[in-house]
């Protein structure tokens, strides 16, 4: 039997649910939860909640722990199987929001599975059984962070999950690797700006000349 399969069956079988039935993941001495941060936009004179972001929030001994120092913890051997964990709390809980109409935006870090077969048989073994969240993959925004990747994995991977009809977006413009060829390599759906990159372009006299071209070309 393969590695990846072994992987999997460990991540569902370290989820289990309270007494409400939302559930949550324990990897070693930590408690892992859904968090769903709204993401709003324009409709007319107000903003309205289209969609959410689903992040992790660890909790060691009932309190809450800064979401890198458990990543930070995770040897590299263990970083898959918590990453598919995470994703599978993410899914699984959605419907607990009770909000009817919104997205789910999801977290893929191209450097935490970067074997292409093993890549594409998690996106397609999550696709196959969204069903059974009451999902269907139009509802979906896969976020690829702005590590380093193998470009020709990570443009294989978008491709079969536009396939699918999940949308891509790119996370954090602006810092690492979620730059101008990724974008031209991806043709994401969606550009996030990293907040903090943005805070300080907007510190320069020349920001809005210099931003509008830019939003023209990521438009574009």
């Amino acid at each position: 039997m393969s590695e990846w399969p072994d992987r999997r069956r460990n991540a569902a079988e370290a989820i289990f649910a309270d007494e409400v039935g939302i559930e949550y993941g324990i990897y070693g001495a930590f408690r892992l939860k859904s968090a769903y941060q709204p993401i709003f936009a324009p409709r007319g004179c107000s903003l309205k909640a289209v969609a959410v972001e689903a992040l992790i929030q660890p909790h060691r001994d009932a309190r809450p722990v800064a979401p890198p120092v458990f990543f930070d913890s995770v040897p590299a051997a263990d970083r898959l199987l918590v990453e598919t964990m995470c994703r599978m709390l993410h899914l699984r809980n959605f419907r607990n929001i009770c909000v009817e109409g919104l997205d789910l935006f999801f977290n893929y870090n191209p450097l935490i599975n970067d074997h292409l077969g093993r890549a594409l048989a998690e996106i397609r073994l999550m696709t196959r059984h969204l069903g059974d969240f009451d999902l269907y993959p139009g509802m979906l925004v896969c976020e690829i962070t702005e590590q380093a990747a193998d470009d020709q994995i990570l443009a294989s991977l978008v491709r079969e999950m536009r396939r699918d009809g999940i949308r891509i977006a790119i996370d954090d413009f602006g810092t690492g690797h979620s730059t101008e060829e990724r974008i031209a390599l991806l043709a994401p759906d969606i550009v996030k700006i990293d907040g903090a990159w943005f805070a300080e372009f907007c510190r320069h006299a020349a920001a809005e000349r210099f931003f509008w071209p830019l939003v023209s070309m990521l438009h574009d």
